[in-house]
């Protein structure tokens, strides 16, 4: 397990709960967030395997032996063949495949590697680094160009894999939470893409009437959980109301249910 890394929203916030804002800073605190461009098609073969077999090797129960491990890595790696039309065909020579069941524990586990090189060569590190495969979120205390530096190391530690920059003193989005510092303390709040388009189940589809019964709890709970203020949670429950109407619920017993 690395220790940088997000397995979900529940995760991440649990550890966002952890961070501790230094207090009486002299230098501003920043938000950034750093994102991989095309990951798994740019993963280094050599690089990527190297870190796979170390992983391998420091296993304190191996199942399978890592030459074996290995073997069955290879043998994705070096035969996703892909059609494209009728009459022409691919095999890919760089990377990894995206959705296949190795890809993402390949390319996890070779970020891991580039992470570790990347803050064992800078001289000053971010206060806070996680990582959801190629999504990096962190906290930073120092300067723009201090942060802008660090950004640039990133993208020298491989030609291959090149990262952008989004930084605030305010708020920022990762994954589905919109993160802010408010009174020197880390606050959430839900965040939805503008391409979102509540498109919930609709009311009056052939589902069990459990499952339509389920959503606006579930849902409900995901807002709970992600809005850090009462006032956050109750903005986002009207708006969940109207949205689960619109799309046939009763009101007032969606309401009974959101509260």
């Amino acid at each position: 397990t690395q220790p940088s890394y997000v397995k979900d929203t529940s995760d991440f916030l649990k550890k966002m709960q952890s961070i501790k804002l230094p207090a009486n800073q002299t230098c501003p605190l920043l938000l950034f967030c750093m994102d991989v461009s095309k990951l798994y098609p740019s993963v280094p073969k050599k690089e990527g395997l190297e870190a796979c077999r170390k992983a391998l090797d420091e296993r304190e129960i191996p199942g399978i032996p890592t030459a074996d491990v290995m073997d069955m890595i290879q043998l994705v790696l070096e035969n996703n063949h892909f059609g494209l039309g009728s009459s022409r065909h691919y095999l890919q020579i760089k990377g990894t495949e995206i959705g296949s069941k190795l890809g993402r524990n390949y390319a996890c586990t070779y970020m891991g590697s580039w992470e570790n090189e990347l803050l064992s060569k800078c001289p000053i590190k971010p206060v806070t680094y996680l990582r959801f495969i190629d999504d990096v979120f962190g906290t930073w205390l120092g300067s723009v160009q201090g942060l802008k530096e660090f950004h640039n190391m990133a993208n020298s530690i491989h030609q291959d894999i090149k990262v952008d920059l989004r930084y605030s003193e305010t708020e920022l989005e990762f994954l589905d939470v919109k993160v802010g510092i408010k009174n020197n303390e880390i606050v959430t709040d839900l965040y939805a893409k503008p391409c979102d388009s509540k498109a919930y189940l609709h009311f009056t589809s052939d589902h069990p009437s459990h499952t339509k019964k389920a959503i606006p709890i579930g849902l409900a709970k995901r807002v709970r959980r992600i809005c850090s203020s009462d006032e956050g949670f109750n903005r986002h429950a009207d708006d969940l109301v109207g949205q689960l109407t619109d799309r046939g619920y009763p009101r007032k017993q969606t309401e009974a249910v959101i509260g």
